[in-house]
Formats: structure tokens, C-alpha cells, sequence
């Protein structure tokens, strides 16, 4: 079952990337409202299945309010596919077949290979939507069928459900606005915002996302950790955090654009919040 979801969710993430580079290629399709508003609400479901899953807050009502610009998306469609990925890539068998509960799941409880499902079926269906409304603006859509998608793949070299998933086709290396870091605080409630000098260069400062998580012992902590540091290196974006006996501190920020927090912060972050998430439920 694990091969089969993590196949599933990559699949998942490439067709929405190239179902976003179709739209935003396209200035009508990129100001259409309809399209803007469906794009929005596939993110939301994303959204939701993967905080639920991974154990992380989730506030639906300011999610669903929230009303992203098109050229936002494909960077908060990457941070969730490293959040899917993330989890999926350390889970077990048991713990896909395991249970998650939300009022909003129909006799409010499924196993997690059940989310993770409905999560890809739901975008699906939901991408052959945005499908329909590109071909009414003359622009035809790549097709996105499953098994097309996994003969090219293995096509390109890639051994049969073996590549890795979680991992963004691309994610913008800029700055991110004060609006657009104060939207992210809103939703992860434990972070804050820091301004400091920078060491040995006190004419210039750094800015970073910053988080103190705090775990029941001090090898829960190391392993915290231990466990981000996989991830870490594979997206080659590295934090600066310190260890304290039970504690865990995170400053998160992109020293290639002037020190400044970027979308590869923020995913961090929640990949961060996921891991902890994680070692603390089975500390």
C-alpha cells in the first residue's frame, strides 16, 4: 500500500504542477474567477487531508476564506506535496491503515490510505474541471492520465514506483511579501516573525521565520531532529536551530536572497511542524 500512495501523490503533484504552468502561461485563463476559485478550493482539500494526517492544526474557516492569487499557488501545492511526502516517506504499513477522525469525514473517522485516496481523487476530478474551462479558452490541456503519467516516467529512466515524491518541480526563490509571510503566520500560530543583525556584519540584518518546539525528553528532541535532517538534505535548504535539553529551536530564512524568508522557508516550516508532530505522538 505505501508504493502505491506514494506513486499516487507523486502522480498527484506533477499533474497539478502542469495543470497551473498551463493556466498561468494563459493571461485569461490566469484572471478567469471561476477557475481561480476552483484552483483555491483543490488547495484547501489538500490542504486539510494532509494537516489531518500528519497531525498538524488546521483552521477551515480562514482557509476556505482565503482567496490566493493564482501565481501563489503552485508554491503552496508544493508545500503540501513535501508534507505528503514527507509522512509518507517515514510512514509504516500500520500506520497508513491507522485511523484519523474530523466531524467532516462521514461517520467521522478513515484509515489513513483512505485519505490519502480521496485526497487524489477528489484533485483529480477536480483538475478535469479546470480542463474543461482551459478549453474554453482555447488552450488544450495536457493530458494528465494516470497511466500516461507512469509510462513517460518510466520512459525518462525512473525505476517503476520508485521516484521519490514530496519533492516541488520548482519553488520561488524570492522574498516573500509582508502580506504574504503575515497569511502564513495566521495559519501556523506557533511561529513568529524575528529581525536580527547578522553576525560580524551588524549593517546588515537577517530576517527569519522562528519556532521553539519543546518535546517530553531529550532524545525525543535529538530525534526530531535527527528525522528533519533526511529532508533537509535532500531539498538542500537548511535551517539554523540549537538543541537545549528538551527544546528545539528554528530560525528559518534564505540566505541567497539577501537572508530574507522565501516559499522554501515556509515549507520548511510545515515539514518541521509534521516531524514534530510526529516524534512527540510517539515519544
Amino acid at each position: 500500500m505505501l508504493t502505491l500512495l506514494r506513486t499516487l501523490i507523486a502522480h498527484k503533484g506533477d499533474a497539478t504542477d502542469a495543470l497551473l504552468r498551463q493556466v498561468l502561461a494563459n493571461a485569461a485563463a490566469t484572471d478567469d474567477p471561476e477557475i481561480r476559485a476552483l484552483l483555491n478550493h483543490i488547495l484547501v482539500a489538500n490542504r486539510f487531508w494532509a494537516a489531518l494526517i500528519c497531525g498538524v492544526p488546521f483552521d477551515i474557516k480562514r482557509e476556505v476564506q482565503a482567496d490566493r492569487a493564482p501565481a501563489a499557488l503552485p508554491a503552496t501545492f508544493s508545500a503540501v506535496l513535501q508534507q505528503e511526502g514527507a509522512w509518507l516517506e517515514a510512514a509504516s504499513e500500520a500506520e497508513v491503515a491507522s485511523q484519523v477522525a474530523h466531524p467532516l469525514i462521514p461517520g467521522t473517522s478513515c484509515s489513513v490510505a483512505e485519505a490519502f485516496m480521496q485526497v487524489c481523487l477528489h484533485t483529480h476530478g477536480h483538475r478535469a474541471q479546470v480542463m474543461k474551462m482551459l478549453r474554453g479558452h482555447g488552450i488544450t490541456p495536457e493530458p494528465h492520465d494516470f497511466i500516461v503519467w507512469l509510462s513517460r516516467r518510466h520512459g525518462q529512466g525512473d525505476p517503476p514506483n520508485e521516484r521519490p515524491s514530496g519533492r516541488p518541480s520548482h519553488v520561488p526563490r524570492r522574498a516573500l511579501t509582508a502580506d504574504e509571510i503575515q497569511q502564513w503566520l495566521a495559519t501556523h500560530a506557533d511561529w513568529a516573525l524575528v529581525t536580527s543583525p547578522l553576525p560580524g556584519e551588524h549593517t546588515t540584518a537577517r530576517t527569519e521565520l522562528t519556532r521553539v518546539y519543546t518535546f517530553p525528553t531529550f532524545d525525543a528532541a535529538l530525534a526530531f531532529m535527527r528525522v528533519a535532517a533526511s529532508f533537509i538534505n535532500e531539498t538542500n535548504h537548511h535551517p539554523r536551530w540549537e538543541n537545549s535539553f528538551r527544546t528545539v529551536t528554528v530560525w528559518l530564512s534564505t540566505w541567497d536572497i539577501g537572508h530574507a524568508v522565501s516559499q522554501l522557508d515556509a515549507n520548511l516550516g510545515e515539514h518541521l511542524d509534521a516531524v514534530a508532530a510526529r516524534v512527540m505522538a510517539e515519544a
